[in-house]
């Protein structure tokens, strides 16, 4: 399982990793991107979102026990995440672009 930020890269290699994620989204950030990232790995059914407001001490080992305490939740959430990876996608995108370049 992992405890972190939402920022794009973190999000990114959890969902490559297939890992259970209790994210914290840190608010405020431009356009609040850090909880929209973490809201579509909600969504998905791969983490859970601990509001940073929230994430004091107590609050924080409860959420991290209250999921440690379900493997078979922590699985499920993991199944969850790899659904969201794209693990080809430089070498996806740079193949489109080069599509695109061909004359037709």
């Amino acid at each position: 399982m992992v405890v972190g930020r939402s920022g794009a890269g973190t999000v990114t290699e959890v969902c490559a990793l297939g890992k259970p994620a209790l994210f914290v989204p840190l608010v405020p950030t431009g356009g609040d991107e850090q909880t929209r990232n973490a809201q579509r790995s909600v969504d998905a059914g791969a983490a859970v979102i601990l509001k940073n407001a929230d994430s004091d001490g107590p609050r924080l080992l409860a959420a991290i026990r209250d999921l440690l305490s379900d493997p078979a939740r922590l699985s499920a959430m993991g199944n969850a995440a790899r659904t969201l990876a794209r693990p080809n996608a430089a070498r996806d995108l740079a193949q489109s672009l080069l599509d695109l370049a061909q004359p037709r």
